[in-house]
């Protein structure tokens, strides 16, 4: 807890930096419980005026890593990529 370089941390930079963020996660992950982790960064980067989408695998733990269909994450780069090309 005493670390200052976690994330969490670091929202405010975090948005200011205007980065694409997307991130993947097993609702039933024990590894990494999606309430300890993603669900108090998400609040924090949107209280921050920040966006940050998240796709949510239903019964998944930790593993596998992924999607079965990789689309979604694709498409969330391509949309990346092409938004960083218009500022």
């Amino acid at each position: 807890m005493a670390f200052k370089g976690n994330p969490l941390d670091l929202t405010d930079k975090i948005v200011a930096g205007r980065y694409p963020m997307l991130h993947v996660v097993g609702d039933a992950d024990k590894v990494v419980p999606v309430g300890e982790n993603t669900a108090p960064f998400v609040e924090k980067i949107r209280a921050a005026g920040g966006s940050i989408q998240v796709i949510k695998k239903t019964g998944v733990g930790h593993h596998p890593h992924g999607l079965e269909d990789p689309q979604p994450i694709v498409d969330f780069v391509l949309k990346a990529i092409n938004s960083a090309g218009t500022k």
